[in-house]
């Protein structure tokens, strides 16, 4: 009888394993995590903690977080929610557009439709 292969061998183990199959894919994606982490940007997985420990600097939301960045030098500047960091990405990090942004909501905050 044939040897089955290796893909069909792991196949089977999940299927047979299904509470360590949860367990080894946990570990893995926060392995794959850290990984990320240390190589986009050079933090380690007790620093990334405390950076996302503070909560989105922009509207205080403890969802969804994750590392903010400057773009063009890398450098991290702390940490956002999902929303705010689209939201940065949107504008394409540009303070002038921002600024506009805001004197836009600001010269429209009191008309309704």
């Amino acid at each position: 009888m044939p040897r089955p292969s290796k893909a069909a061998y792991k196949k089977q183990w999940r299927e047979l394993n299904p509470e360590k199959q949860s367990v080894l894919a946990a570990k893995n994606k926060i392995n794959s995590y850290k990984h990320l982490l240390k190589k986009k940007y050079g933090l380690g997985w007790d620093e990334a903690q405390e950076i996302l420990s503070t909560g989105c600097l922009i509207c205080g939301s403890m969802e969804k977080l994750c590392i903010d960045h400057d773009h063009t030098t890398g450098i991290v500047r702390g940490c956002l929610c999902n929303g705010c960091n689209s939201g940065l990405g949107y504008f394409r990090e540009n303070p002038v557009s921002l600024a506009n942004a805001i004197q836009y909501l600001r010269n429209h905050a009191d008309k309704s439709l």
